[in-house]
């Protein structure tokens, strides 16, 4: 039952975004103020900022797919990526400067939706949203991998969604996901990562930052290994 009701309320958020302005959420991070030392150049497109719900058609290939806004988050995206360069580099004796060049996350949930909405005809909206939560599961494990860079360069709005996609070997449960992109560099050595993490509902962190953290782990081990 709880399950239901997470799906439905994350439903109904979603129906709304474009209507109203997401709230806020809030994250603690202790002595955050001591990272102000990283130098922070935050160029991402304005349009990584905003939530977007890329369609609202069922015979859309971009149908359950969203942009998460990533300023809906405070501190925002970049600025916890920047607390977490200096909470691992910062020992170092040179000064650290972090360029953001993309930085965004994507909601997938389209097997569950397209299937409730299957179901929902036959069994009505409840057995829709039965449908859709009975069949996610909460214990898939995160995915990360280095991309080029150049995926995220594209201009062209009707194609945004394909960000928002994830193969068979990435998620091979077709369950909701979060993914997010890191594209930065720091001291001008570039890396560029994708991590699929699943779709959680904590009562102690917000799913956003919950995928966030995942890819920013990821992020700097990648910096580190090539560095």
């Amino acid at each position: 039952m709880k399950n239901i009701f997470c799906f439905l309320l994350l439903f109904l958020t979603l129906i709304t975004l474009g209507c109203a302005k997401p709230a806020v959420n809030f994250i603690t991070i202790p002595d955050i103020s001591k990272s102000d030392s990283v130098t922070l150049k935050d160029l991402r497109p304005e349009k990584e900022k905003s939530i977007k719900v890329l369609s609202y058609l069922i015979t859309s290939n971009a149908y359950g797919i969203n942009r998460e806004g990533g300023d809906s988050l405070e501190p925002s995206m970049p600025r916890i990526l920047q607390h977490r360069v200096y909470e691992k580099l910062g020992g170092s004796n040179s000064a650290l400067e972090l360029t953001v060049y993309h930085m965004v996350v994507y909601s997938n949930m389209q097997a569950q939706m397209k299937g409730s909405v299957l179901w929902g005809t036959l069994a009505g909206p409840v057995g829709g949203a039965v449908a859709a939560a009975g069949s996610n599961d909460e214990n898939i494990t995160s995915h990360s991998s280095i991309v080029d860079p150049v995926l995220l360069e594209s201009t062209n709005t009707k194609d945004e969604y394909k960000h928002g996609l994830y193969t068979e070997k990435e998620n091979p449960n077709k369950t909701n996901v979060l993914i997010t992109y890191i594209d930065a560099g720091i001291n001008g050595r570039r890396v560029c990562i994708k991590n699929i993490s699943p779709l959680p509902f904590s009562k102690n962190q917000h799913p956003l930052n919950i995928a966030l953290e995942s890819a920013i782990d990821y992020y700097l081990d990648q910096y580190q290994k090539n560095s």
